[in-house]
């Protein structure tokens, strides 16, 4: 009977242990857009040449770190890479790869392209990378949780 007990809570932790990257607030079509915008107005406020471009960068991070803390307080949790299940890491280093060749083709269209394309590339390209990232981060969280409880079921 202890020995149940036991194999019970084991599973029941590494339910838990899951948890921290399958549980999230699912955020709705207005949070790509809102990314993009963001990313968009950050862009064209490097345009700017004057100490208000300062200022203006000041006033974009502040929400960052309020929505960075609405998010963590809401998910409980976040989560750290080097726990994350196998499924879910490889959408996150795929998701920072996609970031990185992003960042250097923006950098590389804001030296030769008027300010304007550049923020609307910049839209587009962050609303629907963040869309996309969503959606295979769901997918792969979903499988791991499905993966979890079938474990927990033939133990």
């Amino acid at each position: 009977m202890e020995n149940k007990n036991l194999t019970q809570q084991i599973n029941e932790l590494k339910k838990a242990e899951v948890l921290a990257h399958t549980r999230y607030p699912k955020l709705g079509s207005w949070y790509p857009t809102l990314m993009g915008l963001w990313a968009a107005a950050y862009t064209g406020v490097t345009y700017l040449n004057d100490p208000i471009e300062a200022i203006l960068m000041i006033v974009l991070v502040i929400p960052v770190g309020v929505f960075t803390a609405f998010y963590v307080k809401k998910r409980g949790v976040t989560p750290k890479i080097k726990k994350t299940p196998r499924n879910i890491k490889r959408e996150m280093v795929y998701f920072f790869v996609a970031l990185a060749v992003l960042v250097a083709m923006l950098f590389g269209l804001y030296q030769i392209a008027a300010w304007w394309i550049v923020c609307l590339v910049t839209f587009i390209t962050v609303a629907a990378g963040t869309a996309i990232y969503e959606k295979r981060y769901a997918a792969a969280a979903a499988a791991v949780k499905d993966e979890s409880e079938l474990e927990a079921e033939l133990v």
